[in-house]
């Protein structure tokens, strides 16, 4: 008798055990799949590539085609861009947002200077590139998310604003100083370092 409510007590805490551990492993499935479901893609921090501003290649100027044609035939990404936006700025100068593969891009119409990052680094400000003028500055070229619209800069690395560059549709490009530059979101919540004081060491122009 002794050992059959032992039995039963046993079969009866596994079953509960089991019930419980089973109960727990779908809590934790469904939590999983709703933050799944409520992450946000870092690819939707850049409305310049929504649906609504987006278009394909063969809808932008041919200017605009060509210089991203040449861009995704690089032998780094080599193949068609899925998405284009373009930012244009007040002084007329053009910069081509392309999706390429799992990478975002950003080519200078006129400037000719791209660069291309995951979306989760340039939605920190990680994607930029830049190229000497003459020897007194550097042209920089870009991204930035959604809810950026201009860029603090600080040139001494102190948290001083010296000025201050627009955001358009996700991309910023000015000439800046050849000295290693902050560039900050308003809020502070965006912040890159543009190293052109090192870049305009390796200058053997100047």
């Amino acid at each position: 008798m002794f050992s059959l409510k032992h039995s039963t007590r046993a079969q009866l805490l596994a079953a509960t055990f089991g019930c419980v551990l089973l109960c727990a492993l779908l809590v934790s499935v469904l939590v999983s799949r709703s933050s799944a479901t409520d992450a946000q893609d870092p690819i939707d921090s850049f409305s310049v590539l929504s649906s609504s501003n987006a278009k394909g290649l063969a809808a932008m100027p041919s200017h605009v085609q060509s210089r991203v044609e040449n861009l995704s035939r690089s032998p780094q990404l080599a193949q068609a861009p899925s998405k284009v936006g373009l930012a244009e700025f007040s002084n007329g100068q053009q910069v081509a947002v392309a999706l390429i593969g799992e990478l975002i891009c950003a080519q200078g119409i006129e400037s000719g200077l791209a660069t291309c990052g995951f979306p989760s680094v340039a939605a920190s400000g990680g994607t930029f590139s830049a190229a000497p003028v003459g020897c007194d500055g550097y042209e920089v070229v870009g991204l930035m998310p959604d809810g950026v619209d201009r860029l603090l800069v600080d040139r001494h690395g102190n948290g001083s604003v010296d000025n201050q560059i627009p955001v358009q549709s996700n991309v910023y490009s000015a000439t800046l100083k050849p000295v290693s530059t902050v560039l900050m979101s308003v809020d502070r919540k965006v912040r890159v370092e543009l190293p052109l004081g090192w870049y305009a060491a390796d200058n053997e122009a100047c």
